[in-house]
């Protein structure tokens, strides 16, 4: 019995469209978004920012984002300066000029990862 070129063709036309339908299909896995307060004082306050995997291993190439407004006013966010400190790690320095109550947001995006956002609230004195 001989098989035709054709059923041959098919053949690798399916062998080859399954494997790159299985090298694009990405699972996003989750990750874990730590925020810590290192320090809080009126125009000067500092947040630490860890991102990792959820077996702990950090993760690069993230991109951060801040937002930070008054919760009982209507007022500008103030300019958010984040620096990478490392492995994972990254600083924010947020200029809160006025008392009162913060509502910080945190968020990250990472290539294959779902992040899950962040809210903290901040009272700043004086």
């Amino acid at each position: 019995m001989r098989v035709r070129p054709l059923y041959w063709t098919i053949l690798v036309l399916c062998c080859l469209g399954t494997l790159l339908f299985a090298a694009r299909w990405q699972e996003h896995l989750p990750a874990q978004l730590h925020v810590q307060v290192e320090r809080s004082a009126l125009s000067e306050t500092t947040l630490v920012i860890h991102i990792t995997d959820t077996e702990g291993t950090p993760l690069d190439e993230t991109h951060i984002t801040v937002h930070a407004t008054m919760n009982r006013m209507a007022m500008v966010p103030p300019p958010i300066q984040i620096l990478p400190t490392g492995v994972g790690c990254y600083k924010a320095n947020l200029a809160l000029t006025m008392t009162g109550e913060w509502i910080i947001q945190v968020s990250a995006n990472a290539w294959n990862f779902t992040v899950p956002h962040q809210t903290l609230a901040l009272v700043v004195s004086a």
